[in-house]
């Protein structure tokens, strides 16, 4: 049950903020990153409770993680090289 209430405290807050801050994209990034870290921790921790040694799953967890923050920050910095700022209304497709 602590298990539970500690992940629940985890990945929540940083769910919450993913939809109510739509302005930013390095804000959105930085909140993705730790929902992936929040994961990672609790996947960790899951398998120290229940005596798996899976560790395997938590290295690829981490490396899909760096390879997503590296994906968001090359499309951040061609986002500001294009419009200047890192506004997520500014970057409509609409305007190719």
């Amino acid at each position: 049950m602590f298990l539970l209430y500690t992940l629940l405290l985890m990945i929540s807050p940083p769910i919450i903020s993913i939809f109510m801050n739509k302005h930013h994209l390095l804000m959105s990034l930085l909140l993705f990153e730790s929902l992936i870290l929040a994961m990672v921790a609790s996947m960790f921790m899951l398998f120290i409770y229940s005596n798996l040694s899976h560790l395997f799953l938590i290295l690829v967890m981490l490396t899909m993680g760096a390879c997503e923050a590296s994906l968001g920050l090359a499309c951040l910095v061609k986002m500001m090289r294009s419009f200047g700022n890192d506004l997520l209304m500014n970057s409509s497709m609409l305007k190719c």
